[in-house]
């Protein structure tokens, strides 16, 4: 068992990966008790985020009912975060709901009065459902620990590269060479299919020729490889019809 010592020793501000993770958890994105957006300090005995006026009335509640830290400023545990991630303001709003308590009037000119807000914050965590919420939440260990330990591995593991080979462009003589030797078979074969074949490669390899002329130009005006391959793939396709 880790003494204070070796607790304080091992608490770190939280990384961005953490951060990331904690605030895509369900409603996280603005405070608990009132519409105030961003929030950056969290009661971690609730497992909520909470912005800096409504942290300042949980602090006041004592460490007993709420244990108020800093999301950016302050050190955390890893057992503090992982009770972090079981929570969730959506989770304990919905728990609230769920059990008779009401509503603090979110979003209502409730929470523009300070002094009827804290009275409001209160009662609502010294009752018997915020006390029930509590030991659940300090029991269920399992979720949040496995949370916390991807997020570590995350954070500490560089992303695979995956590296792909680079196939170099064919040259004029590679993309050619096919089409000669079709040619010379041609040749070889009777003299009427030769006649034919040939009338109609010679119209193909002359717009061929005419697309590779047409290329040379634009290579000249700053064509990339990448679009004089297109062109010269067009004259080929040229050819085939022409075959």
């Amino acid at each position: 068992m880790m003494n204070k010592t070796q607790q304080i020793h091992e608490s770190k501000p939280l990384t961005s990966n953490q951060l990331t993770t904690l605030r895509s958890i369900p409603s996280n994105d603005r405070c608990a008790e009132c519409p105030t957006f961003p929030a950056d300090w969290a009661s971690v005995t609730y497992g909520i985020v909470l912005c800096l006026d409504c942290a300042g009335i949980h602090r006041g509640l004592g460490v007993h009912l709420s244990f108020v830290r800093s999301l950016t400023m302050d050190d955390w545990s890893e057992k503090e975060l992982a009770t972090m991630m079981r929570g969730g303001n959506k989770r304990w709003m919905d728990y609230w709901k769920e059990h008779g308590g009401s509503s603090i009037g979110v979003g209502s000119e409730e929470t523009a009065n300070r002094n009827f807000l804290a009275q409001k914050i209160k009662t609502k965590y010294g009752s018997d459902v915020a006390r029930a919420y509590r030991e659940i939440l300090a029991g269920d260990s399992s979720y949040g620990e496995n949370i916390v330990a991807k997020s570590l591995s995350q954070s500490s593991q560089h992303k695979a590269r995956v590296e792909l080979t680079e196939e170099p462009i064919p040259t004029l003589q590679d993309v050619f060479k096919p089409t000669f030797l079709f040619l010379w078979n041609v040749g070889l074969a009777n003299t009427k299919v030769r006649k034919m074949l040939l009338i109609w490669s010679s119209l193909g390899l002359g717009s061929s020729y005419a697309v590779h002329l047409k290329a040379s130009r634009d290579m000249a005006n700053n064509y990339t490889n990448a679009n004089y391959f297109n062109l010269l793939v067009a004259g080929i396709v040229t050819v085939t019809i022409g075959l």
